[in-house]
C-alpha cells in the first residue's frame, strides 16, 4: 500500500487500534481524507507515524475531486480542504450570485473538465445545479483565506438563524471537536419560546474524560460568537453517521426535539 484513503471515522479507529504503534506504514507517504471535520489530533497522530494526512473535497458531480490540500500545508492550514487542482476553477458566491471576498461564507461553485455534463435523463435537475457556462452549484457553504485556501463550512441548507444571526453548525462542531475532551460532536438547532432557534450540541467524550457541560460551554464562549454558543450540551455514546462518516442531522434533530 502506497496511498491510503478513508473518512475521519475510519482513520481515527485505525489510530486507536492496539497494533497501531507497531504497524509498518513505511510505504505510505500520505493518506487522503474528507467528508467530515478532521481534528488536529488525528492529523498529528498520523504525522507521528510518518504519514501525512491530507484533506480534500469533492462530490460525484465533479469527478469527484474539486479541492486538495498539499502536503506542505497540512499543519499550517489545519481544517482546510485546500485549493483547486490544475484546470479546476472555484468561486464562493452570495445567494444573489455575486462573488464573496476572503473570510466571507457563501456557496461553493466549481467549474472544470471534471464537472459532469448533466444528470442522466434529468434535465430539470441539471438546470438547478449547472449553469449555462459550466458552473456547478455544490450546495456546500465555504470560505477562503487570503492565500486562496478553502474551508468547507457546512451544507448551505443546514444554515439557520440564532438571535437573528446566521449559524453554520459545522463552525460550532469544529470548535467542539478541537477540545481535547471531545471525541466527536454534532450540532443542530431547535425552536424555543422567546429566543426562536437556538444551538444545541451532542458530544462523545474521549476515553477517560470527565469534562462537564459547563466546561465545554465555557470553552465555546472563548472561541465562538455569542449567537453560536450552544444552549445545551448532551453527552451520548455515539452520533448518527452514514457509511461515509457524514453526520445524519435529521436524526440528531429528531432526538433534540424529543
Amino acid at each position: 500500500v502506497s496511498v491510503g484513503f478513508g473518512n475521519p471515522d475510519i482513520l481515527d479507529a485505525l489510530a486507536h487500534s492496539e497494533i497501531w504503534p507497531q504497524a509498518d506504514l513505511s510505504s505510505v507517504p500520505f493518506v487522503l481524507t474528507g467528508g467530515a471535520p478532521v481534528p488536529e489530533r488525528l492529523i498529528r497522530a498520523y504525522l507521528d507515524r510518518g504519514v501525512t494526512l491530507l484533506q480534500g473535497y469533492g462530490l460525484s458531480e465533479a469527478g469527484p475531486l474539486a479541492l486538495l490540500l498539499d502536503p506542505g500545508s497540512a499543519l499550517e492550514k489545519i481544517g482546510s480542504a485546500g485549493r483547486p487542482p490544475l484546470l479546476v476553477d472555484v468561486r464562493i458566491v452570495a445567494p444573489d450570485g455575486t462573488d464573496l471576498g476572503p473570510g466571507e461564507t457563501g456557496e461553493l461553485l466549481v467549474r472544470g473538465p471534471n464537472v459532469m455534463t448533466g444528470y442522466w435523463n434529468r434535465p430539470d435537475a441539471t438546470r438547478e445545479v449547472l449553469s449555462s457556462d459550466g458552473w456547478l452549484r455544490t450546495g456546500d457553504a465555504a470560505r477562503r483565506d487570503d492565500e486562496g485556501f478553502i474551508w468547507i463550512v457546512d451544507r448551505v441548507a443546514d444554515r439557520f438563524l440564532s438571535d437573528g444571526r446566521p449559524v453554520y453548525p459545522g463552525d460550532v462542531e469544529r470548535v467542539l471537536i478541537g477540545h481535547p475532551s471531545i471525541a466527536d460532536a454534532g450540532v443542530v438547532q431547535i425552536n424555543t419560546t422567546g429566543r426562536g432557534e437556538v444551538v444545541v450540541a451532542f458530544v462523545v467524550l474521549s476515553a477517560g474524560s470527565d469534562a462537564t457541560e459547563q466546561d465545554l460551554l465555557a470553552s465555546c464562549r472563548q472561541h465562538l460568537a455569542p449567537h453560536q454558543v450552544p444552549a445545551s450540551v448532551t453527552f451520548v455514546d455515539r452520533l448518527p453517521r452514514n457509511s461515509v462518516g457524514k453526520l445524519i442531522r435529521a436524526r440528531l434533530r429528531a432526538i433534540a426535539e424529543a
